[in-house]
């Protein structure tokens, strides 16, 4: 016994020619209720679902293109707002591109008004704003002068601490020196003092 669902072929199947309408997908006419489409949508997407047992026979970008496809054209007759769809003929294309051209002149209008808002702002606040320009920059290198002072100053005194340590050690090698020579030249007298005797 086999039952409606395992059947092979699906209720409504994908059209085979190129570019198809919503409408072609989805076997609807044009005045069908949103309710209809909801539940076509439904079947539908059990039918083409990349994972759908039903689709396995299919290649893997086939299936995911199909679906793809079905989600636009849901989108599409659900009218969300920025869905797009190229058709073949119930206007679908021109339509969003007329749209498209009216938001494009829109926000060029737009920019053009708020350029001309920011320089005329400019051209009024510019003045005060100066003044906190040169605050920034002379802060900034204050900031820059006490932060290297401490290691320009360092810098001479490491030197010298140096210079002073190697004149120490060369002061207390050479008294050394003078100690241990005179003790040797002491020695030696008295050893050429035992040898003359």
């Amino acid at each position: 016994v086999r039952l409606a669902s395992t059947s092979t072929s699906p209720p409504f199947p994908f059209p085979t020619h190129c570019n198809p309408t919503p409408h072609q997908i989805f076997h609807l006419s044009p005045g069908a209720s949103q309710a209809d489409i909801k539940a076509r949508y439904y079947e539908l997407a059990r039918t083409f679902h990349p994972d759908a047992p039903a689709a396995q026979a299919l290649p893997a970008t086939v299936r995911h293109a199909r679906f793809h496809a079905v989600t636009r054209a849901y989108d599409i007759l659900r009218g969300k707002p920025h869905a797009s769809f190229v058709s073949d003929g119930d206007g679908t294309y021109a339509t969003e591109l007329a749209r498209r051209r009216r938001q494009h002149a829109q926000r060029q209008a737009y920019h053009r008004h708020a350029a001309a808002d920011f320089a005329e702002a400019a051209g009024v606040g510019g003045a005060d704003e100066a003044w906190k320009d040169q605050l920034i920059i002379i802060v900034g290198l204050a900031s820059l002068v006490v932060g290297f002072l401490p290691t320009l100053l360092s810098l001479h005194a490491i030197p010298d601490a140096r210079h002073r340590a190697a004149s120490a050690n060369l002061a207390r090698a050479r008294a050394d020196a003078r100690t241990f020579g005179e003790e040797r030249r002491a020695a030696i007298r008295a050893r050429v003092a035992e040898f003359e005797q």
